[in-house]
């Protein structure tokens, strides 16, 4: 018996750019009733893009660009949510496509939990086409590729937490369909991922829906455990090869107990050493630098220098870090400590010094000395006994000329 045939594929939803998970700000309702826009995986300065969905005869998929978390008092000018791929010249936004389907289809996205069950996030999307904590449209037939360019994500006060997840069960908005038993308990209100929905038309005429389709979390970029890690400034980018330098870095908010400074080169990698209260308010790090793998180098080496999160292993881009030479010893005196009298006796023998030559003898010193003795002190004549009035008695006569010849 032969076996059948396949049938057409069924439609599918397919994820073409993940949501940036780092760098994005939840902003609160008073700052305003623009939202912003999501921008796309791949979105620049240059080339913005946006979430984009495509729907094909083949299958349907999505294509997500970056999202943005705001507080509800910012508004709707949440930011927008931008695509993993994003950088300062290419900006893009999430975009999905539907595949294996051509024809009318809707859209929608909301905010889930990161962590199954995945409940309705009491977070909310906000921007064009938002309403109640999500959006959702229309697409038409020619449509297969859609792109989501003015998404943000506004958060929520604690105090309305409980009001904002009764809000998403009235509004039919829980995609997994999770029961109330299991939608209390606590929240992260730091990160949230988000749920594509996507229904096409049965041959019936009616809304079939496709399964959901999850993006990656993203993280509120205020909490130092889940914030992307950047380095802003160093005050030096180079040290001895021996390490102990000590360094200043300026850096976006850390967490103290949760940050380390890891320098690596291929094949070869060492921590910076500091300890908790080397971290200053969250945004500034003292610290000494390891010792190169090889102290004694001769030329400057370059490694790299980047932050490290040991909790998720998140990294900050890395910077150039170049270990010198060791220029501490400049007249070698280590190495003259090492010598001992046998090296002394060894390099006198092969390379002698001429010997000093004996000093030239000298006369002896001559004093002097009177001729003959002098006679005995005589003690002073009268008044009148100076000669001629000179006030030299005869005595001091005789004692000068003995001393004279």
């Amino acid at each position: 018996m032969e076996d059948a045939p396949p049938g057409p594929p069924q439609p599918s939803v397919e994820l073409l750019e993940q949501p940036r998970s780092r760098g994005l700000r939840f902003r609160y309702r008073c700052e305003g009733r623009s939202a912003g826009s999501i921008p796309g995986e791949h979105s620049t300065d240059s080339a913005r893009t946006h979430p984009t969905i495509r729907y094909k005869p083949v299958y349907t998929s999505i294509n997500l660009y970056r999202p943005v978390h705001t507080i509800r008092c910012e508004g709707r000018s949440a930011g927008s949510i931008p695509g993993e791929h994003s950088t300062d010249s290419t900006r893009t936004h999430p975009t999905i496509r539907v595949n294996n389907y051509r024809g009318p289809s809707r859209v929608r996205v909301s905010l889930v939990t990161k962590d199954p069950p995945h409940r309705p996030h009491p977070h909310e999307l906000v921007g064009r086409d938002c309403h109640d904590g999500y959006y959702e449209a229309e697409l038409p037939p020619e449509r297969s590729v859609h792109s989501f360019q003015n998404l943000g994500i506004q958060c929520v006060k604690k105090r309305e937490l409980e009001a904002a997840v009764a809000e998403r069960i009235r509004t039919n908005n829980n995609p997994f369909n999770v029961p109330a038993e299991q939608r209390g308990g606590e929240y992260d209100l730091s990160s949230v991922r988000l749920c594509f929905q996507v229904w096409v038309r049965g041959t019936g005429g009616g809304w079939l829906p496709l399964p959901p389709l999850l993006s990656q979390p993203i993280y509120d970029n205020r909490a130092p455990s889940a914030a992307e890690l950047r380095i802003c400034r160093v005050n030096r980018n180079c040290g001895s090869c021996r390490g102990g330098d000590e360094i200043f870095l300026l850096c976006d908010k850390v967490q103290k107990e949760d940050i380390e400074v890891r320098f690596w080169a291929e094949g070869w990698e060492a921590r910076g050493s500091f300890a908790q209260a080397d971290v200053h308010r969250q945004v500034a790090i003292v610290f000494r630098t390891p010792a190169f793998q090889d102290p004694g180098i001769r030329q400057p080496h370059s490694v790299h220098m980047e932050l490290q999160r040991p909790s998720d292993r998140q990294r900050s881009q890395p910077m150039e870090f170049r270990y010198l030479p060791h220029q501490g010893d400049l007249q070698c005196i280590e190495d003259k400590r090492k010598r001992t009298r046998d090296t002394f006796r060894s390099f006198v023998q092969r390379s002698p010094m001429p010997g000093l030559a004996p000093p030239e003898p000298r006369p002896p010193r001559r004093f002097a000395v009177p001729s003959r003795p002098c006679p005995a002190p005589q003690p002073p004549p009268a008044m009148g006994e100076q000669l001629g009035g000179t006030g030299v008695t005869g005595s001091h006569w005789e004692l000068l000329g003995c001393y004279w010849e």
